[in-house]
């Protein structure tokens, strides 16, 4: 299975077909205009160089500089072999991330384990992010190294790395946060260390002006909400309002035209989700134990990704990881009724049948109801309220545990 389907991708990126390596390309030109000494962020930047270097299409990069930086020993390649190049690193990086995964959850359950060796390769976002060329797979790499580290009580690493992921993809910063507030001081620390060395070498290599220019012409613009005409392809709270009641795509039916419903209902949402994942992640306050960690550590990352304003189909790459701490829970507690096993199956196919909805049966891109392309989305919530229930059984046998233990000191 992982050979035809790294294969059948590999062909629709060497072909190219379609809008193959899209993201990637944006990168190679952001990586090529740091090398000029160009202002990275600028349309007429993209132009000049796509067009210089025989790009057909490439994405406008909003991330830091950070990225560019990393990938410019690949601008000694024509952009096209360097997106195979990037396609063969993707490839390592998703058999590293989930072996990862597989060496620390020590499953034993046979069946189990095969389900999860195919997941990856069944999983749309994980083929979204070898199609398009994205860095999703190496954020993934890097939370579940993040994850491991702390695990394992190399704080230090931990924040390092988590900053490394923050200057790729500037939303890790919420995993800092979390951090703060859980009082653990050595991944704080670790976090700024890695913050200041990793922004330093950026600013070194990239210019002043590229990086200022990320944080005051780019950020706000991420932080202001969906990007207009996305909404069809927006998963997160924001982009399912919007798609919902007030798009900005040409390619979205909504239910209703009401953008102060729209808005507000975002905003409401929105608080809502946070107020959730706060109330659940602050009792107690301190880790007590790696299955506290895992489930708190998970939702954060879903809340994240739920409230930020563009959250896309291939960053639901991130998923895996609660796929299996899940599967783990179920082996922990000899759970194989279908009742609790079909809701994450039920999450894995609502995202994958969006790619079908959008790509395969609607070839044309024709005009769609809104409340057809918010399938991922759902998928994506599915996951989070069984991450809430889960938390919540923690919560009580914690209380639980700690009545006992009066009730023997009395005694």
């Amino acid at each position: 299975m992982w050979v035809i389907v790294l294969g059948g991708s590999f062909y629709l990126v060497a072909k190219p077909v379609r809008e193959a390596s899209i993201d990637f390309y944006g990168y190679y030109i952001s990586a090529s205009a740091i090398h000029q000494g160009k202002p990275i962020y600028a349309q007429e930047t993209h132009d000049s160089v796509s067009a210089a270097m025989g790009i057909q299409k490439a994405s406008l990069v909003r991330y830091p500089p950070t990225l560019a930086i990393l990938i410019q020993p690949l601008l000694l390649v024509s952009p096209y072999v360097a997106s195979l190049t990037w396609f063969s690193v993707n490839v390592v990086l998703l058999l590293i991330g989930v072996g990862l995964l597989f060496w620390q959850s020590s499953l034993r359950d046979g069946r189990i384990r095969v389900a999860l060796l195919l997941l990856p390769v069944s999983f749309t976002p994980v083929l979204m992010n070898f199609y398009l060329g994205q860095v999703n797979i190496l954020i993934f790499v890097l939370i579940v190294l993040t994850y491991l580290a702390f695990a394992r009580r190399r704080s230090y690493s931990a924040g390092v790395l988590l900053a490394l992921s923050t200057w790729i993809k500037i939303w890790p910063i919420t995993l800092i946060a979390y951090f703060v507030w859980k009082r653990e001081w050595k991944v704080v620390a670790g976090s700024l260390i890695g913050l200041l060395l990793i922004g330093a070498l950026t600013l070194a290599l990239a210019g002043s002006g590229q990086t200022t220019s990320f944080f005051t012409d780019q950020l706000p613009r991420l932080l202001d909400g969906t990007e207009r005409g996305m909404d069809h392809l927006n998963q997160s709270i924001p982009g399912v309002f919007a798609k919902l009641l007030a798009p900005s795509s040409s390619y979205v039916r909504p239910l209703i035209e009401n953008p102060i419903l729209a808005q507000q209902g975002s905003r409401i949402a929105t608080l809502l989700a946070i107020v959730a994942t706060v109330i659940l992640c602050s009792w107690p306050v301190a880790l007590k134990d790696r299955e506290q960690f895992s489930t708190e550590f998970v939702l954060v990352v879903i809340t994240t990704m739920l409230i930020t304003g563009w959250l896309w189909e291939a960053s639901l790459i991130l998923l895996l990881p609660a796929y299996f701490f899940i599967a783990e829970e179920l082996e922990r507690q000899h759970i194989t009724s279908w009742r609790q096993i079909a809701l994450p199956i039920a999450s894995v196919v609502l995202i994958d049948v969006h790619r079908v909805i959008w790509t395969l049966a609607n070839p044309d891109k024709q005009v769609l109801p809104g409340y057809l392309l918010i399938s991922p989305f759902l998928g994506l919530m599915l996951i989070w309220l069984i991450f809430v229930v889960k938390r919540l059984r923690e919560i009580v046998n914690s209380r639980e545990g700690s009545h006992e233990e009066v009730h023997t000191l009395v005694t």
